[in-house]
């Protein structure tokens, strides 16, 4: 992987973790725990790891979806995500936005001690 694709994908987990920073609820009064996850700040990273848990889900036909070692890790990371508070996922959206840009600016060749030309990967 160039350096140059890896500072793309750093912006698209930036993008991906980054809270929302306005979000829509109900007309009526809720309680704090029948707050709609559809309106929840970190909506965008649930739904990466949701997506990433039916990915590694096995299905048969005589058993419903049965979980692998994975899944209850990606639950326990969005459990996490969840609590952690908004401020400090914009902090680390920051800091990949940070870090993408260093690496979109690396060059793509480097030279060896013995003055040929080789590739820089990750």
């Amino acid at each position: 992987m160039n350096p140059e694709l890896f500072g793309f994908l750093l912006g698209d987990a930036a993008r991906l973790i980054r809270p929302l920073p306005v979000t829509e609820l109900p007309n009526q009064p809720i309680r704090n725990s029948d707050v709609p996850l559809t309106s929840h700040p970190h909506i965008n990273p649930i739904l990466v790891l949701s997506d990433m848990t039916k990915l590694f889900e096995a299905t048969s036909r005589d058993q419903k979806r049965a979980m692998n070692h994975v899944s209850p890790k990606l639950l326990f990371y969005a459990a996490h995500i969840l609590s952690t508070p908004s401020s400090i996922l914009q902090a680390v959206a920051q800091e990949l936005v940070k870090r993408a840009s260093t690496y979109k600016e690396e060059p793509q060749c480097t030279t060896g001690a013995s003055g040929e030309s080789r590739s820089l990967f990750i």
